[in-house]
């Protein structure tokens, strides 16, 4: 499929269409304008956008890597490429980000954004990756019939004697409680045992030791270890009101989840069972917990962890990145940044029979990036034409931006309400339910009269029937300190390491709440930071890179529903690209010109062409 002849495509546009083509008119515009490019990967969950952005990515690695390798000196990376390296974290990210759905068997969990930056010659120098919103939730309670993150199956499948041993890791993924929720274990055409070796060499090849990757395990381990942790509800000092940790099993998992992430079983225990209290006259009181609540703990801790995990592998990739681009300097080279090829991979469009919180977030991203390709496609082409004179005919689109009020918009906008739900401390999911019923007035929206916790979003790709239930935990998304300070005790580097990073994020957050305080839109920086600001927050930095390059979109049509080979749902298809705007983008730009150029542009390129002026020398300066 993916032949010589389709990798630059060709100037008249002969060849059908293809990744290596677009990613080709990129890399030729990159360097002969010196202007930042963008590949914007859209398309339904399980369209191929994934797999669409390796292929970029291993055609841009093909035309422009160095191939010299960026030896670490201690050898452990020779003949490691920063080329290379950019396509070895796919394992590391996909393995850490990625899970089995109901609509596809690797689906991204997580967005990210892929800076790929290059000299005054066309050479790869490094790269920078971006992350959005990973899917939390899923460590704790995978959805019936999907599984959680791949690395918690190819650890139980691909562990070795010895860390089997030392991280206490059973064979079978469904003795851990996390993961039997879901009782899904395997994936067609997946060996998780031989993944598990794949990852090994992707983190290796990032400068990860055998060693560090030990310590990654380790944490792994100890999130699994921590949901099989219980609680019994019982009297304690004459207090109905208390739990403790379940003798027996749950004893000996807190005891695991301990060991493996250097802290003392006592004050994890502790710090499960009870909160201490601060009062306002400054007298701190210890509140004992119901098992209800301690659970909660226990899944924010877990939760906190792995992000926790995920960022800081994220940290470390970018750094290697940073150093191979030192030592290929060191291997002779221009280190001179010319421009960058951002490659963006975000969670597709989703619609499940249970959509929550999750979904929102991914479709709202899905919704903010159609609003892009309106602007890019439609509105900008058609008022080009219109100051040009072509009449382009009765070219319409569909316009999102009132589904985008809906989501966005203050003070009645969806997030917008759940915020200031998420600020009353006895605000519910049911009161939060009731006030979009009563407030949001948007043709967009509507409450479900049968459920008062179900609405549904018209969005560009179709209705979505929304489930209140659980919204507002999670858009709070709270470590009680209890938990965060028992981390930051550990004796371990990598659970130390982790602290640090919950405590940067956290940090971040109350930087970015107090610039928004001092801004001029200082109400919308009010209350504590949740969820949906950050997320808000990213997209709107997401978006604003965009702006700073050309865009070139790729457009994923997934073929049919049931994930298989061969078949082609001919009405699937047409429906994606009628709600996406491909049809009308082919009606526009018929009307219009194949290539266009601006002034100093077309002087630059073709000025050398012109005859020169009698006696007027200068009478084509390319100025």
């Amino acid at each position: 499929m993916y032949s010589v002849r389709h990798r630059g495509g060709s100037d008249d546009g002969t060849p059908p269409p293809h990744v290596f083509a677009v990613a080709a008119r990129a890399y030729a515009e990159m360097t002969s304008k010196g202007k930042d490019q963008a590949l914007i990967v859209g398309g339904e969950s399980g369209a191929g956008k994934t797999e669409t952005t390796k292929i970029a990515m291993r055609y841009l690695a093909g035309v422009a890597g160095t191939g010299r390798a960026a030896g670490s000196g201690d050898g452990s990376r020779t003949g490691v490429g920063v080329e290379e390296r950019i396509l070895r974290v796919n394992p590391i990210l996909e393995s850490f980000g990625n899970a089995k759905t109901g609509r596809n068997d690797n689906s991204s969990r997580f967005g990210k954004l892929i800076d790929i930056d290059f000299n005054v010659d066309g050479a790869m120098l490094g790269a920078r990756i971006r992350t959005y919103l990973l899917e939390k939730s899923r460590v704790v309670a995978p959805t019936d019939g999907e599984r959680s993150y791949h690395v918690f199956y190819r650890l139980c499948a691909g562990a070795t004697t010895d860390e089997r041993a030392e991280l206490s890791v059973p064979r079978d993924p469904l003795e851990f409680e996390y993961l039997a929720k879901s009782g899904v274990v395997d994936v067609d055409g997946v060996d998780d045992e031989r993944e598990c070796d794949v990852l090994r060499d992707a983190l290796h090849a990032v400068g990860i030791d055998a060693l560090a990757q030990r310590e990654i395990f380790r944490v792994v381990a100890a999130v699994l270890w921590l949901g099989n942790v219980e609680f019994v509800d019982r009297e304690l000092d004459g207090e109905d009101d208390a739990c403790s940790v379940a003798p027996g099993e749950g004893t000996k998992a807190a005891s695991t989840a301990a060991r493996l992430l250097g802290v003392r079983a006592d004050a994890l225990c502790d710090a499960l069972c009870t909160r201490v209290m601060k009062l306002p006259g400054g007298e701190r009181v210890t509140a004992k917990l119901r098992a209800e609540r301690a659970e909660e703990g226990r899944d924010a801790l877990a939760k906190a962890i792995y992000s926790a995990l995920f960022d800081w592998l994220v940290a470390r990739i970018n750094a290697s990145f940073a150093d191979g681009g030192i030592n290929a300097g060191k291997n002779g080279g221009d280190r001179t940044k010319r421009a960058s090829i951002s490659i963006l991979d975000i969670y597709g469009f989703e619609f499940f029979e249970h959509n929550s919180f999750e979904q929102l977030c991914i479709n709202y991203a899905n919704e903010r990036l159609q609003a892009q390709f309106n602007r890019h496609l439609f509105k900008l082409e058609k008022e080009e034409y219109e100051r040009e004179g072509i009449d382009v005919g009765g070219v319409t689109f569909e316009d999102n931006q009132l589904c985008l009020d809906l989501i966005e918009q203050k003070p009645v906008g969806v997030l917008s309400l759940l915020d200031e739900q998420c600020a009353f401390p006895k605000a519910t999911d049911k009161t939060f339910a009731g006030k979009l019923a009563s407030e949001v007035k948007n043709p967009r929206f509507s409450a479900d009269k049968r459920d008062a916790m179900r609405f549904t979003v018209s969005h560009y790709a179709g209705d979505v029937a929304y489930d209140a239930g659980g919204w507002l935990d999670k858009n709070k998304d709270e470590l009680h300190p209890d938990l965060a300070a028992v981390v930051g005790d550990s004796d371990r580097s990598m659970t130390q390491a982790l602290f640090a990073v919950m405590r940067k994020a956290d940090d971040d957050a109350k930087t970015e709440r107090q610039n928004s305080l001092n801004s001029r839109f200082k109400k919308a920086g009010k209350g504590k930071d949740t969820v949906a600001k950050r997320f808000k927050t990213q997209l709107a930095s997401l978006v604003a890179r965009l702006d700073e390059c050309s865009p070139h979109f790729i457009r994923c049509v997934k073929p049919n529903a049931a994930l298989v080979p061969g078949e082609f749902d001919h009405s699937l298809v047409l429906s994606q690209l009628r709600c996406c705007g491909v049809l009308e983008v082919v009606r526009i730009a018929k009307a219009g010109f194949p290539t266009r150029f601006a002034r100093h542009e077309f002087a630059e390129r073709f000025g050398f062409l012109l005859p020169p002026g009698d006696g007027h020398e200068g009478r084509h300066d390319r100025s």
